[in-house]
């Protein structure tokens, strides 16, 4: 009997540790869902008073709250204030926010973070950017990929019903299509089940 109640009780451990990881994923995927719409390093373009940059996007999932744009400031010479403004498709604005150039570093993503915008899935949407430089000595720089487009990344967040939905397809789609995830898979399962019949056998 304490022998039952020993491997009834590990199996029950084995499901917890599963179910927890299983929705700790979710719930942090929910919560960043990363969107990269260019990462080519091709060339720069300077920004300053009356040059400023508008950049059009379509947002994937609703609950958009961050956007990161890579600049460049050499030396962290800039200090003049920069305007980043998230505007719909009639051109009105969204959200507003206004730094320092003395914030932001030189060759690295800049985050510009703001109350999430709901209702936004599959949207056009486009960001600004509007600087205080008077001319382009000591300007910023934006990164540009081959086609033009800003280097940016793009973070949402989605439900859990709908994070749940889309992780059990991702699972079942590597189920079905990923020999190597599915040999893994099944080599836990049947280690996990010798371990059990070895213990019930003592």
């Amino acid at each position: 009997m304490k022998e039952n109640n020993l491997v009834a009780f590990l199996i029950l451990l084995i499901l917890g540790l599963f179910f927890v990881v299983f929705v700790s994923s979710i719930l942090f995927l929910s919560k960043k869902t990363i969107n990269v719409q260019n990462i080519d390093d091709q060339s720069l373009i300077p920004i300053y008073s009356g040059n400023g940059r508008v950049q059009n996007f379509k947002s994937v999932y609703p609950n958009l709250h961050t956007i990161f744009i890579r600049f460049k400031n050499l030396g962290r010479l800039n200090k003049d204030e920069l305007i980043f403004r998230l505007k719909d498709s009639n051109d009105q604005i969204l959200r507003e926010i206004k730094i320092s150039g003395n914030n932001i570093p030189d060759d690295q993503w800049v985050r510009f973070q703001f109350r999430p915008v709901e209702e936004v899935m599959n949207k056009d949407l486009s960001f600004e950017i509007i600087s205080g430089t008077k001319g382009r000595e000591n300007s910023l720089s934006l990164v540009i990929g081959k086609y033009g487009d800003l280097n940016f990344k793009v973070y949402s967040q989605r439900s859990f019903l709908r994070t749940l939905k889309d992780s059990a397809f991702d699972l079942s789609k590597r189920l079905y299509f990923d020999k190597s995830f599915i040999s893994s898979f099944s080599i836990v399962i049947i280690f996990g089940i010798l371990i059990l019949l070895k213990l019930k056998n003592k």
